[in-house]
């Protein structure tokens, strides 16, 4: 059945005919996690006591997109290769603050994680997970999102 709709996505996305807006994935972004990561990461520590290298990649990644600054519209808009996108999120505030009001990227990550309006849950009580996207999150911001990804598909880190 997965691999069915997996499938079924993946040919969506294919269709030159469809014009994709990726920034619309991206609405409620947070709402998202929680509802549709943050079980399973629960379910992958439950059932091996640590939350895979991918997951944290993942979550990773959610975090460095929710970096934003305010523009002149009292909007929230993050920035990638220089060019600005709108975060529409109803905790874009809350996430903007969090990087606002701290200088290390750990302890972003560990506000956000801890955050149980967020999540329902405190994630920072995950063994290692903290570790693991503050790297993720260095190295993003050191070489680049492209190079991370391909240096973790190639196997060429891991937390």
């Amino acid at each position: 059945m997965q691999k069915i709709l997996q499938k079924k996505v993946l040919d969506r996305f294919r269709n030159p005919y469809i014009e994709h807006q990726w920034i619309s994935i991206t609405m409620q972004y947070s709402s998202k996690m929680k509802l549709r990561n943050v079980p399973i990461i629960l379910k992958n520590y439950e059932r091996n006591g640590f939350v895979s290298d991918a997951l944290a990649f993942g979550f990773a990644g959610y975090i460095l997109f929710m970096k934003s600054e305010m523009n002149e519209a009292k909007e929230f808009v993050g920035k990638q290769n220089d060019k600005e996108y709108k975060i529409t999120d109803d905790h874009a505030a809350l996430l903007h603050a969090t990087w606002k009001n701290n200088t290390e990227v750990k302890d972003v990550v560990q506000q956000i994680l801890s955050n149980q309006t967020l999540w329902g849950t405190d994630l920072s009580a995950l063994n290692g997970f903290t570790e693991k996207i503050t790297q993720y999150i260095n190295l993003f911001l050191e070489k680049g999102v492209a190079e991370t990804l391909q240096l973790f598909q190639s196997n060429k880190i891991s937390a």
